[in-house]
C-alpha cells in the first residue's frame, strides 16, 4: 500500500532546446499518490522507447497475441525529422495516451516501468540554462500566433522496418536483403525506393519489400483523393499487369491515391490504374537532380508481384480494389459535371427571369374577395360573432382585469392526428467499435461503400420494440431492462468477453458464444416465475453486471475475480462463454437498489442498510479492511443505524445519502474525494462528510470526481478533473456550487431546477425538471454527445427530440431514455379575436 504510484499525468506543452543539439521536449505535470506534483521533461523518442518496452512487458494487453485483447493505447512511431509542426500536432495524441495509461489496470499503470519513467531526473530539476546553451530557450507558439516562423528540426530518428522476402540488388546503388532482415530507413522517397541502412551497409531498397514493425494498420499511407492532382508523365511506360496503365511522355493525368510502394493510382479520363510514381512530375514544377537520378532507375516491384512473402503480421494491410477506385472516381467525375451543369443552368435561368421581369408590365395588386357572412360566423371569435349579430353591448374602455379575463376565455384550437401521442425512445452516442451503442451498421456497414463509424458524436435513436425502464453503461457494454412480465426482460450489447451479457449463443456454432454483441440481444434469466417477476434495475461494472428483480432477489453475471458477483472466487476460472448466472437472496430485507463499482458491488435494502462485496484494495467495500470479499456483507461505520436512501459508485469511491440529507463516503481518496475527513488516500469504513451545503437529495461518483444535488436544486462538485466551473477549477476538496444559470435558471424561468445528477468515469450529467440534459467533463471518444470532440468545461445542453427521463453514463459512451413531444400535424393557438370589417 505504501508504494508510490501516479494518479494523473497532464501535458502542459513543449519547449525547444538547443543543447546538445536542437530538439523538442514535452513538459508533463505528474501528480503522485502522496499529493505531490512534479514537472518532468521527456523527448518523444524516449516516450516511444518506453511505449515499446511496455508492450513487450505486457504482450497480451498490447494485442501482440490477439489484437482484440489490446487495451494499451496506440502510439505512432517518431518521424524522421521532428519539427515544430509534428511536435505541436502530436500533443492531442499524447494527452489521450497519458490519460488512458493512468486508467489502465493497476498491474500496468502502477508497474515499476511506468513509475521509474516519470520519476524526476536531475535534468528535470536543473534544466539547461541560457548561459550553458548560449541561445535563448523559448516556448513554441502555435502557428497562428507567430508568422514566418521556420521549423528547426532535431536529430534524425531512424524507423525500423522488416524485410518480407529476399531481394537481389540490380545495381551498385541498391542493397540486397534477406527475409527477416531488420533495416533502418534513412529516407523515404515517393518513387517507392527507400534509402536504408543494415549494419554497415547502405543502399536503395524497394519499399514493397518492407513492412512496419507495429502492424499493417499503422501505415503512413494517405487516403484516396478522388478530386485528383494534376501530374505530367515524364517517361513512357507500357503496362505489364491488367490493372496498370500505358502512357506516353507528356500526357497529363490526375493522381488520386499515393501509395508508399511507388505505384500510384492515377486517372486518365474515366480510366484508372497503377503507374510508377518516379515517372511522374507535378504540373508546374521543375525537375530536380534527384528526380532525374531516380528516373534512370527501373520502376520498383509491386507488393502483389513478390513471391515467398514471410510477414510477421497475421493480416496484411487491406488494399482498395481497382473496382472501388473506378466506381468512386466515376462518381466524383459525374458529381463534378453535374455541379457545373447546375451552375450554368441556374445562371441562364436567372438571366432569363430578369429579362422577363423587366419587359413585363406592372400589374395592379389583386383585391381578395370578401368572405361570406356564414363563413365569418363559423370561424370568428365569440366577440366578433356578437358584433356581427348585433348582440354586442356598447363597450367603453376595459380595465386590465377585463382584458386578462377576455384573453383567458379566448378559445384555443389544436389540430393533431388521430394517433397523436407521446412515445418512449432510447438514444445512444459515443464510441461505436465495442458495439455498446447497439447499432450493428456502425461496426459492420450494411452498404459496401460505407466505412465503419468509430464515434457517434450526437444522440442517435436506438430501435427497440419494448419500453425501456432502466439502463446502465459499463466499460464498453450496455444493459437495458423493461418493467414487463414478458419472458424477455433484459437485453445487452457490446463487449462480452467475461460473459457480462450472459451466454450469447453463436448462430454458426451453437456450442460457442459471442464475445462482441452488436445489437440489443436478450439475456435469459433463471427465474422461478418468469411471467410474474419484474426487473426493477440493472447496473454495470468493468466486467460484471447486476440485475435487480421485485420478488426473486438479485442476479449477477460476468467476471468474479474479486468476488464482485457475490460468490466464491474460483482460481483460474474461465469467464468467457460462461452460462453461469448467480442469484443472491441473503439480505436482512428486500434489496431496492444495486450499484456496480469498477470491481465491487453495493446493495441497498428496504430497511436502509448497505451491503458490499468484491475488490477492496482501496477500501471501496467499506468493511474495515482492504481484502477481497466474495459474500455480500453489511457495512457499519458512520452509517450504522442510519436509513440510507441512495448509494452511488462507478470507480473505486463510494457515496451514500441518508433520509436526513447527510452524505457518507468511503473508498479511494487519491483525488481528494474524501479529503474533508482524512489525509490518507484510502478510507475502508463509511465516514460522514461534514458539508454545510444544505440537505442533500442525490449523489453520484465518478472516477476522480463527485457530485451532489441538494433539495433546493443546487449542484455541488469536488475532486479532480473537469468539474464544470471552467478550466481554472481542476481540483478541490471542498464542494463548489455550479451556478444555476448554467442549467437554464433565470429571472424569466425561475422554476427550472436540476432534478437528477449522474457520473461516468470522467464526465458528469444533470437532468432538469423540464427534461433537459446537460453534460460536462472529459469528452472521451465523443461520449458527451455535443457533436464536438473537445472537452467541455461548463454544463452544455444536449439536443434530443423530447424530454429526457433518465440517462446512463459509461467510460466512453452514454444512453438516454427519452419521452418524445406530441406527434401532431400542427398546432394553432388563437388568443386574440379576429377583427373583420
Amino acid at each position: 500500500m505504501g508504494d508510490a504510484f501516479i494518479r494523473h499525468i497532464e501535458l502542459l506543452g513543449y519547449e525547444k532546446r538547443f543543447f546538445p543539439s536542437q530538439h523538442y521536449v514535452y513538459m508533463f505535470l505528474v501528480k503522485w499518490n502522496d499529493l505531490s506534483e512534479k514537472l518532468v521533461y521527456r523527448r518523444f523518442t524516449e516516450i516511444y522507447e518506453f511505449h515499446k518496452a511496455l508492450k513487450e512487458m505486457f504482450p497480451i494487453e498490447s494485442g501482440d497475441i490477439n489484437v482484440e485483447n489490446r487495451i494499451i493505447p496506440h502510439l505512432p512511431a517518431p518521424k524522421w525529422f521532428d519539427g515544430q509542426r509534428s511536435t505541436q500536432n502530436r500533443q492531442g495524441t499524447l494527452t489521450e495516451y497519458c490519460y488512458t495509461l493512468v486508467n489502465l489496470p493497476h498491474k500496468i499503470s502502477r508497474c515499476l516501468h511506468v513509475v521509474n519513467f516519470f520519476k524526476v531526473r536531475p535534468d528535470d530539476m536543473n534544466p539547461v540554462t541560457d548561459s550553458q546553451i548560449k541561445k535563448p530557450e523559448v516556448f513554441l507558439l502555435p502557428k497562428d500566433a507567430k508568422k514566418n516562423l521556420t521549423d528547426i528540426t532535431g536529430p534524425i530518428v531512424l524507423q525500423t522496418y522488416r524485410a518480407i522476402a529476399d531481394y537481389e540488388k540490380s545495381s551498385t546503388s541498391e542493397m540486397a536483403l534477406k527475409a527477416g532482415d531488420m533495416v533502418d530507413v534513412v529516407e523515404k522517397s515517393e518513387s517507392g525506393w527507400w534509402f536504408c541502412q543494415l549494419k554497415n551497409k547502405r543502399g536503395w531498397v524497394p519499399a514493397a519489400y518492407l513492412e512496419p514493425m507495429d502492424g499493417p494498420d499503422e501505415s503512413e499511407e494517405q487516403e484516396p483523393n478522388y478530386e485528383g492532382e494534376q501530374y505530367v508523365v515524364q517517361k513512357s511506360y507500357t503496362a505489364v499487369e491488367e490493372d496498370e496503365l500505358t502512357l506516353k511522355e507528356g500526357d497529363t493525368i490526375e493522381v488520386i491515391h499515393k501509395l508508399l510502394d511507388g505505384w500510384w493510382v492515377i486517372r486518365k479520363g474515366e480510366t484508372t490504374g497503377y503507374y510508377p510514381s518516379m515517372y511522374l512530375q507535378k504540373a508546374g514544377k521543375v525537375n530536380t537532380s534527384l528526380k532525374n537520378e531516380l528516373r534512370n532507375r527501373s520502376a520498383p516491384p509491386r507488393r502483389s508481384t513478390i513471391r515467398n512473402v514471410k510477414s510477421i503480421h497475421k493480416q496484411s494491410r487491406k488494399q482498395i480494389s481497382q473496382e472501388t477506385y473506378r466506381r468512386n472516381s466515376k462518381k466524383y467525375i459525374q458529381s463534378r459535371s453535374k455541379m457545373k451543369e447546375n451552375f450554368q443552368n441556374k445562371a441562364n435561368v436567372i438571366i432569363e427571369k430578369t429579362e422577363q421581369e423587366e419587359n413585363k408590365p406592372k400589374a395592379q395588386p389583386a383585391v381578395p374577395p370578401r368572405p361570406s357572412k356564414d363563413l365569418i360566423l363559423n370561424r370568428c371569435s365569440e366577440s366578433t360573432r356578437r358584433k356581427i349579430l348585433g348582440l354586442a353591448k356598447p363597450a367603453g374602455p376595459r380595465s386590465v382585469r377585463q382584458l386578462r379575463e377576455a384573453e383567458e376565455a379566448a378559445p384555443v384550437f389544436q389540430y393533431a392526428g388521430k394517433a397523436a401521442k407521446r412515445k418512449d425512445r432510447v438514444f445512444v452516442w459515443g464510441f461505436c467499435y465495442s458495439g455498446a451503442l447497439g447499432v450493428p451498421s456502425f461496426v459492420k456497414p450494411d452498404v459496401g461503400w460505407k466505412k465503419p463509424r468509430r464515434i457517434q458524436a450526437t444522440p442517435y435513436r436506438l430501435e427497440t420494440e419494448e419500453k425501456i425502464s432502466s439502463a446502465a453503461c459499463g466499460y464498453g457494454f450496455t444493459l437495458l431492462s423493461s418493467h414487463t412480465t414478458d419472458i424477455t426482460k433484459v437485453w445487452g450489447m457490446g463487449l462480452n468477453k467475461d460473459s457480462q451479457l450472459g451466454f450469447q449463443r453463436s448462430i454458426r456454432d451453437r456450442t460457442k458464444g459471442y464475445e462482441y454483441v452488436l445489437e440489443p440481444s436478450p439475456i435469459p434469466l433463471p427465474l422461478e416465475k418468469p411471467q410474474q417477476t419484474r426487473v426493477l434495475q440493472v447496473s454495470c461494472g468493468r466486467a460484471h453486471s447486476l440485475i435487480l428483480t421485485d420478488s426473486e432477489g438479485v442476479f449477477t453475471m460476468g467476471n468474479n475475480s474479486y468476488g464482485q458477483c457475490g460468490r466464491k472466487v474460483i482460481e483460474d476460472e474461465t469467464y468467457s462463454e460462461s452460462h453461469l448466472i448467480h442469484q443472491l437472496k441473503e439480505f436482512d430485507s428486500r434489496v431496492v437498489q444495486v450499484v456496480c463499482g469498477q470491481d465491487h458491488s453495493l446493495f441497498r435494502t428496504k430497511k436502509g442498510a448497505v451491503y458490499a462485496c468484491g475488490w477492496g484494495a482501496d477500501g471501496q467495500t467499506g468493511l474495515g479492511h482492504y481484502n477481497i470479499t466474495s459474500v455480500p456483507t453489511k457495512l457499519h461505520g458512520d452509517i450504522a443505524g442510519v436509513n440510507i436512501i441512495q448509494v452511488s459508485s462507478y470507480g473505486d469511491c463510494c457515496l451514500a445519502v441518508s433520509d436526513e440529507g447527510d452524505v457518507f463516503g468511503w473508498g479511494n481518496s487519491e483525488y481528494l474525494q474524501l479529503a474533508s475527513v482524512t489525509e490518507t488516500t484510502q478510507v475502508n469504513v463509511p465516514r460522514h462528510l461534514p458539508f454545510k451545503i444544505g440537505k442533500i437529495k442525490e449523489a453520484a461518483c465518478g472516477g476522480t470526481g463527485n457530485i451532489v444535488l441538494t433539495e433546493e436544486g443546487n449542484v455541488f462538485v469536488w475532486g479532480y478533473g473537469i468539474l464544470g466551473k471552467g478550466p481554472n477549477l481542476i481540483e478541490t476538496a471542498v464542494p463548489e456550487m455550479i451556478p444555476p444559470s448554467l442549467f437554464g435558471w433565470s429571472d424569466f424561468s425561475p422554476d427550472i431546477r436540476v432534478a437528477h445528477v449522474r457520473c461516468g468515469l470522467s464526465h458528469f450529467a444533470a437532468l432538469t425538471n423540464r427534461g433537459e440534459l446537460f453534460v460536462w467533463g472529459k469528452n472521451l471518444r465523443g461520449c458527451l454527445g455535443t457533436g464536438r470532440m473537445e472537452d467541455q468545461y461548463f454544463p452544455w445542453r444536449v439536443t434530443v427530440p423530447g424530454e429526457v427521463v433518465d440517462v446512463a453514463c459509461g467510460v466512453d459512451h452514454m444512453l438516454a431514455l427519452i419521452y418524445t413531444f406530441y406527434m401532431c400535424l400542427g398546432q394553432l393557438e388563437l388568443s386574440q379575436s379576429v377583427m373583420l370589417e
